[in-house]
């Protein structure tokens, strides 16, 4: 929503699906209300998000089923972002390579205690000095 006019109007701005693109439209505030009652489920009504074979209980079984019958190649779950691919976009820092020689490191052990602000400030002044 954008504003409150002084009639007591809303203006705010939504994705029109026949044209595709956004458009601004200003309501009372009682027609805003009443339109968005319409999308409030029923008491106890039971709602559904997935239905069939992309239910929880049958996905993991049939979803391959179903792409070996429509001839689509599955497709594999994305890798999740380690600690030095996160530091290396964060604070274009590698945190595997050695200040002094540019060689590789190899993980050993890791320090406790330090707090997370004095850990960002020393990866913030590394980075500055490998820049520099």
């Amino acid at each position: 929503m954008h504003h409150y006019s002084k009639g007591g109007q809303l203006t705010f701005e939504y994705l029109n699906h026949r044209t595709g693109e956004k458009e601004m439209l200003t309501l009372a505030a009682e027609d805003l209300i009443y339109r968005l009652i319409g999308h409030i489920p029923d008491k106890h009504f039971k709602m559904i998000r997935y239905y069939g074979f992309l239910s929880n209980r049958r996905r993991g079984k049939m979803l391959p089923q179903v792409y070996d019958a429509l001839e689509m190649e599955t497709k594999d779950a994305p890798a999740l972002p380690c600690y030095a691919n996160m530091l290396k976009k964060y604070a274009k820092v590698d945190p595997y390579e050695c200040l002094f020689c540019r060689d590789r490191l190899e993980f050993v052990s890791f320090r406790v205690g330090e707090s997370r602000e004095e850990l960002i400030r020393q990866t913030v002044l590394e980075g500055q000095l490998r820049s520099a």
